[in-house]
């Protein structure tokens, strides 16, 4: 596999991480993730809801060939039916990324952008998510978008609820914060039917890198 300096070895995960752009990247910026297959976990947070005996070998061998290849650059959107493995997979990236324990987040969408919009909306602005807390959203916003302080995010199952305008906003803040840094969302929608829930800012952000569909039977339902 081809690095973008030619050199024909894969780019480290922690160079990767060091040189994300802060802006969405060129359709030539080339990134590798040879963590795929690390045996090395951390734990899941509860929010992420997969089991703990999670395995490379349930991935779809087409999906974990092309992310494991590489890419044109930040964000991954993984979208497909439910239980397809996008939440899975996402979790094993998260489990295996190398590193940096305490610069690794996993944020619930639908729970972040509330926790957000009550926030804004509130006299006591306080919000927590997952086991972090802040004193306000926009501080929360702020370490969000600083690669110093979260080094690898996921933001798993972006569209599961209609958002209230202020859940609008959130949302697309949480997105407007992550642009060209390394980080997974996921989704049981596909682009087109996201933009018919959520700002098209926000749909255009989520393209901006790779879009990996995850078609296929469920393994959940096996259908």
């Amino acid at each position: 596999m081809m690095n973008k300096s030619g050199s024909g070895e894969a780019t480290p995960i922690g160079e990767i991480l060091d040189k994300a752009p802060k802006t969405p990247p060129e359709p030539e910026y080339g990134i590798t993730l040879p963590w795929i297959g690390n045996a090395k976990r951390r734990p899941l947070p509860k929010r992420a809801k997969q089991p703990p005996n999670l395995e490379w070998s349930r991935c779809n061998p087409d999906v974990l060939k092309a992310v494991a290849g590489t890419l044109k650059g930040w964000p991954l959107f993984f979208c497909g039916p439910a239980g397809s493995g996008k939440s899975a997979l996402a979790a094993l990236m998260y489990q295996t990324c190398p590193g940096w324990n305490d610069k690794i987040l996993w944020v619930d969408f639908a729970a972040a952008s509330r926790a957000i919009a009550r926030s804004w909306l509130s006299e006591q602005p306080y919000l927590g998510i997952e086991d972090k807390a802040w004193v306000r959203a926009d501080r929360m916003l702020a370490d969000l978008g600083r690669s110093d302080k979260w080094r690898f995010v996921v933001v798993d199952d972006i569209g599961s609820r209609r958002p209230t305008d202020a859940q609008q906003d959130a949302a697309l803040e949480i997105v407007k914060a992550r642009i060209g840094m390394p980080t997974v969302y996921t989704s049981n929608l596909n682009l087109g039917e996201l933009a018919q829930v959520y700002d098209d800012r926000l749909v255009d952000r989520l393209g901006a890198g790779e879009v990996i569909d995850f078609m296929g039977k469920s393994f959940r339902t096996g259908v």
